[in-house]
């Protein structure tokens, strides 16, 4: 099912990829590291002796969203506008290195415009707000965080 903008332009197609894909395979693209051992979706993986987690590492998590968008004469909506938290984490006490790395993911995923992810027309993703610090985790890791929105169209 195709939908499209007034303007013209493909909104969405069916892939069946959601946005944490789309993005974290973005990420990956842009040399970030591998999806499943740097780039995790949905939070930061917990640490276990039988499966260590890395120390440095991104994570992407949903954060809800804004009201879908409904354009012109399209039948439903239009395309999405969910939220995503991006979560830097770094080895202990490295907080160079961890604001380095989300300063990076900042500008590559605040730079989406109007770019086709994995099947799924993107209009844009914004910051919302410059990449901030929360406190040290149980191993002295920093951890720097950043939330983007996006209008994209709907991943079917």
């Amino acid at each position: 099912m195709l939908r499209r903008h007034a303007r013209g332009f493909r909104l969405c197609c069916c892939g069946g990829v959601m946005v944490l894909d789309e993005l974290a395979l973005h990420l990956q693209v842009q040399g970030f590291g591998m999806v499943g051992t740097f780039i995790f979706k949905g939070g930061i993986p917990l640490d276990d002796v039988a499966h260590p987690v890395a120390d440095s590492l991104i994570a992407l998590r949903e954060t809800g969203g804004l009201a879908p968008a409904y354009a012109h004469d399209t039948e439903g909506p239009g395309f999405e506008r969910p939220t995503v938290q991006v979560v830097v984490r770094a080895a202990p006490y490295a907080y160079q290195d961890a604001r380095n790395m989300a300063q990076r993911a900042f500008t590559v995923l605040g730079s989406i415009t109007n770019q086709v992810l994995e099947g799924t027309r993107y209009l844009w993703v914004r910051p919302l707000q410059s990449p901030f610090a929360l406190p040290l985790d149980a191993h002295a890791r920093p951890i720097i965080v950043f939330n983007v929105l996006i209008a994209k169209g709907l991943s079917v």
